[in-house]
């Protein structure tokens, strides 16, 4: 199956995650391709992020093997197929957001098969990660816009945040939050 033009990210993801699965591969999807899945493609990214969570070397070998089966070729750290929008990148685990490495992911199913990835609370908190440490307000829309169209664990992400220490970003988050749904 090389051509892969047709499917959207959640499906193509859902193929990437199973072919890996089959291999003894558990691999997560994170990042932004997590908020395109949330935001019903309000946000668009242009790359996949899945981290295996058993880091040993022969993953590398098998990843490489798997994603050449799928029509991906590499260049550098990063996977392409010419029929995609979207790269694919492996980012060193284990999975984690912030501080918090107890992270359990949720799976949705496809008509291509299963996807894990991080849930809708996981997947704010991850985008609140760069927006507490390194200021990027467009993760912190990225966090309300997910906020706005999921249900997510506001005591968790709050709980979380006490833990990252960023009490004043997690203020301008929560205010910004309920300014948006004021607005709406």
């Amino acid at each position: 199956m090389n051509d892969l033009s047709t499917l959207s990210i959640g499906e193509l993801a859902a193929i990437i995650c199973e072919a890996l699965s089959k291999e003894g591969l558990k691999a997560t999807l994170s990042g932004g391709a997590c908020v395109e899945i949330y935001s019903n493609n309000k946000y668009v990214t242009g790359d996949l992020d899945f981290v295996v969570n058993y880091v040993l070397s022969e993953n590398q070998k098998v990843i490489d093997r798997v994603m050449s089966e799928l029509g991906f070729n590499k260049t550098g750290r990063i996977y392409i197929n010419k029929s995609v929008v979207y790269s694919v990148e492996f980012p060193p685990g284990p999975l984690g957001i912030g501080e918090e490495l107890k992270i359990k992911p949720v799976e949705l199913k496809f008509k291509t098969g299963s996807l894990s990835l991080l849930s809708a609370t996981d997947s704010a908190k991850d985008r609140l990660t760069s927006y507490f440490h390194a200021n990027d307000a467009q993760c912190l829309e990225q966090a309300i816009m997910i906020c706005q169209m999921n249900e997510v664990d506001m005591d968790n992400i709050r709980k979380w945040a006490e833990r990252e220490k960023r009490p004043e970003k997690l203020k301008e988050f929560e205010r910004r939050l309920l300014e948006q749904k004021k607005e709406k």
